[in-house]
């Protein structure tokens, strides 16, 4: 399914006269699972009923839906989950964000 699709976050950088492109996919819970386990465990979009159990009741979000930059937070998100931030220089995932527990 192509909404089960694992988030990326790709940056360009222009400096003195140079463009450099970086690329990462966010490393969401299931993203880091799926490659330990070299294969797909979430099923089918928005059906826990079809992952594989040894991913249930685990973040199955994916981060593949938007990045926003937010009082100084750079988030990759998706409706069904906390965002998870991402360095903005590295691109590099922190975690998920939590709103400092609001």
């Amino acid at each position: 399914m192509p909404f089960n699709g694992d988030g990326t976050i790709a940056a360009f950088r222009i400096r003195d006269g140079r463009v450099d492109f970086r690329t990462k996919f966010v490393r969401t819970e299931k993203f880091v699972r799926e490659r330990a386990a070299k294969k797909a465990l979430v099923g089918q979009y928005r059906n826990p009923f079809t992952d594989d159990p040894s991913v249930h009741n685990t973040n199955r979000t994916t981060a593949n839906t938007n990045v926003v930059w937010l009082y100084g937070h750079l988030l990759a998100l998706k409706e069904d989950a906390l965002p998870y931030e991402l360095d903005p220089h590295t691109l590099e995932t922190i975690g998920t964000y939590d709103f400092e527990g609001q």
